[in-house]
């Protein structure tokens, strides 16, 4: 009897399915390596098959792109309730729409600029819009307690969605970040 044989790419698929986690970010080289260590066959394991078994789990959202190189654990199109297909539609969005706003600024003119501004605000908004998204059913209230008036949640989420942008842009500026007391 012969034994069935692995492609590759489903060889390299299977090593990322098991090695990402939920709730933590991989950077490309981290998934390469790990690939390289794992294969049966490392001489074949080329970077165009690591490419594209990547490129496949992003497709069918077993991974997702968390920013550009950097992927996250994701859940399979099939098997996500509302909640996690909207925030992934969202998500998507929010990443075509970045990366349709790179330009070159020595080609912009003056109401450019005032319509960057009013995107970069809606895009902002977006973004925490879904942060929200993502924390709903997160922190319900318990059985024993009484659910939270709707003002004192929003201005919790509203907290939460700017403390995240806060880090965001300090990770961005290179400024150290103050840890909440």
């Amino acid at each position: 009897m012969s034994k069935m044989v692995r492609t590759l790419s489903e060889e390299a698929k299977d090593i990322i399915r098991n090695y990402v986690e939920m709730g933590r970010e991989y950077d490309r080289k981290e998934l390469v390596a790990e690939i390289k260590e794992k294969a049966e066959r490392k001489e074949e394991m080329t970077d165009g098959v690591i490419a594209g078994a990547i490129k496949m789990l992003t497709a069918s959202n077993e991974i997702m792109v968390a920013s550009r190189g950097r992927y996250r654990k994701g859940s399979p199109v099939g098997n996500q309730n509302m909640q996690e297909k909207v925030v992934a539609l969202f998500q998507k969005f929010k990443g075509d729409l970045d990366k349709i706003c790179m330009v070159n600024a020595l080609n912009l003119k003056e109401e450019d600029f005032r319509f960057i501004s009013m995107l970069n605000e809606i895009s902002n908004n977006l973004e925490s819009s879904i942060w929200t998204l993502e924390d709903f059913g997160k922190e319900g209230a318990g059985a024993g307690e009484a659910p939270a008036s709707e003002g004192e949640t929003e201005g919790k989420e509203l907290g939460r969605a700017n403390e995240r942008k806060e880090k965001k842009e300090k990770k961005q500026t290179g400024e150290p970040m103050k840890e909440a007391v």
